[in-house]
């Protein structure tokens, strides 16, 4: 602006700064219905109030901002997509577009980042939104759990329950991630705040143990810690958790192999861990067979044959490795793996230094992140569009938290 330019009046600037919000207030507030029921539209809606809300004209600013660590993702996911060349599975279903849906979605969620704290009345806005849209979801999801899910069962009358506990066991994955972005914009805040705050947490943790899903609850107390610690430390948690995360991406493959080589621990476990522990034990051996460029995106698909623990008997690789990290080695090989980790080291290091003085967005960033990373790597396919949409919540949520 040169210094002869008109300045906005205060009534049109805090307009546009409350209009730019809601979109992303809208997202929370919808989160709730889409979450009970399997959370899969919350790709889509996520990327339309990106695209709707971000601030365009100062985007510029935050991307020099991410730098590195900007670079590194897409370097990442360029690859991923471009993978779809040789990937076997991509090949002759050249209609899944598994690469532009992961480029989209990335994009979806980074914009949607940007929406949530395009200004300090957007951050004020997607805080309210998101503390209301979680207790609506929370409640929701009591209703199913301690209700035999009549929500779910009106809308699939004839599912069986095992399949049908699968729609609200993702909704608990989305509370949790979202508990610890609400809790982070609500701590040390007035009493109501805090009062707020305590019933986010006490209901994601009974909920996490609910629906048979025990990575919910593993994710919820991984995710706790790390919130605690970067409520503390903020920068040492975020850097720390970067680095972290960077190490389990690249040693993954080899720890998986050797614990599933482990007699003794797989027949201490409950039957679905079993069962987890036989996948990755064949996909990480088969790593070797492309070690530098992998696979080709969803070549975990087109792994046929069955695997057996006990008396069950299932596919070998149930559509995905159920570890995101194997997945990437083995479709994406060592380059791959490798640019994923050096973005969320780069990632960790930048956020340390962005947040240093900010404890509740580093907070919110690191139980959000690092509880999702749990269930990311025990859990979930590494290209599913809601998983990669959860990031953008994650980060959007960090981002309002901020003072």
């Amino acid at each position: 602006m040169t210094d002869d330019a008109p300045a906005a009046s205060p009534s049109k600037a805090s307009s546009g700064s409350l209009i730019s919000g809601l979109p992303a207030a809208a997202f929370f507030a919808l989160t709730a219905p889409v979450a009970v029921g399997g959370g899969l539209a919350l790709a889509p809606l996520q990327a339309l109030a990106g695209l709707t809300a971000a601030p365009f004209a100062g985007l510029w600013r935050g991307i020099k901002a991410a730098g590195p660590a900007l670079l590194l993702l897409l370097g990442f996911v360029g690859f991923a997509a471009a993978s779809t060349l040789w990937s076997p599975y991509e090949a002759g279903n050249w209609e899944q577009y598994q690469g532009a849906k992961l480029a989209l979605g990335a994009l979806g969620a980074a914009l949607f980042c940007a929406a949530a704290g395009a200004s300090a009345r957007s951050r004020a806005l997607v805080r309210a939104a998101a503390a209301a849209g979680g207790l609506v979801l929370l409640t929701l999801l009591a209703i199913e759990a301690f209700a035999d899910m009549p929500l779910n069962r009106m809308a699939q009358p004839l599912a069986e329950t095992g399949v049908l506990e699968r729609n609200p066991g993702r909704g608990v994955a989305i509370l949790v991630i979202m508990a610890f972005g609400v809790m982070g914009a609500l701590m040390d805040r007035d009493t109501l705040a805090r009062i707020l705050w305590r019933v986010v947490f006490v209901g994601a943790a009974v909920l996490s143990l609910q629906f048979n899903m025990a990575g919910n609850a593993v994710a919820f107390g991984v995710g706790f810690i790390a919130f605690m610690i970067a409520w503390r430390t903020p920068r040492f948690a975020l850097t720390a958790l970067g680095l972290g995360l960077a190490v389990w991406v690249v040693a993954a493959p080899f720890i998986l192999g050797w614990l599933a080589q482990q007699d003794n621990i797989a027949q201490a476990l409950p039957l679905s861990w079993q069962v987890r522990l036989d996948i990755w034990g064949y996909v990480a051996p088969r790593i070797a067979e492309a070690p530098f460029l992998g696979h080709g995106i969803d070549a975990s698909r087109t792994i046929t044959g069955l695997g057996q623990v006990g008396d069950l008997t299932f596919p070998q690789v149930p559509l995905h490795p159920h570890s995101a990290p194997l997945q990437v080695w083995y479709e994406l090989g060592a380059i791959g793996a490798a640019l994923l980790a050096a973005t969320l080291a780069a990632g960790g290091i930048m956020a340390g230094r962005a947040l240093s003085a900010q404890p509740g967005a580093a907070a919110a960033a690191c139980g959000a992140i690092a509880a999702l990373a749990t269930l990311w790597s025990i859990s979930y396919g590494a290209w599913q569009e809601w998983v990669i949409a959860l990031c953008g919540v994650a980060l959007a949520l960090a981002n309002a938290a901020r003072r």
